[in-house]
């Protein structure tokens, strides 16, 4: 009889821990579809084409489209209203005009409200469009904020970072103008 109790003792613990695991191969596939909606497509790839876009510039009503990058070295800034890191930046950005020479475009992800006044302190030579629907960032690859892009005068993307003060950022756009005036001298070099 005590030989029998242990056998039942153990196809009892064999069938508590085989539902103990289907409760948790449960949770794990539940989780993993919960954590789907978090994903994002990895950023750019360094030397790829910068995607190609056709939004209004909020501040001076042309339509600004991704030809716009052609011919310059861009610095494109995902920003969000609702980012602190952001706030800092825009209002930092300035310093780096007189040090630098690139094209702005700040890409804000918001209401149209918000933007406006979030991105007052920028340059009037920046570009500002409205992300509202997030359209933009999707084709970027972006997903938090903020974003630094560096395209090259070919629409080359020479940088793709998360800056998170104003010293980072210009040692991004530093970096990023180096390499790229040395691959438009190469391009010429090439080319002579």
């Amino acid at each position: 009889m005590r030989f029998m109790s242990s056998y039942l003792a153990l196809w009892f613990l064999a069938g508590f821990l085989t539902l103990v695991a289907i409760g948790l191969l449960r949770q794990v596939t539940v989780l993993k579809h919960s954590l789907e909606g978090f994903q994002r497509e990895s950023p750019l790839v360094i030397g790829s084409r910068a995607p190609k876009f056709s939004v209004v510039d909020m501040r001076s009503g042309r339509k600004i489209t991704g030809e716009f990058l052609h011919g310059r070295i861009t610095l494109i800034l995902f920003i969000s209203p609702h980012c602190s890191i952001c706030e800092h930046l825009v209002y930092s950005i300035d310093s780096l005009f007189g040090r630098y020479s690139f094209s702005l475009v700040a890409v804000c992800k918001g209401n149209e409200k918000e933007c406006r006044r979030f991105t007052e302190p920028l340059s009037s030579e920046a570009v500002v469009l409205l992300d509202g629907d997030g359209e933009i960032s999707e084709m970027y690859g972006v997903s938090n904020y903020p974003v630094a892009v560096v395209a090259d005068a070919e629409r080359r993307v020479l940088s793709y970072s998360y800056p998170t003060d104003s010293k980072t950022l210009e040692e991004i756009v530093a970096v990023a103008l180096r390499v790229g005036l040395n691959s438009t001298s190469q391009v010429v070099t090439d080319g002579a």
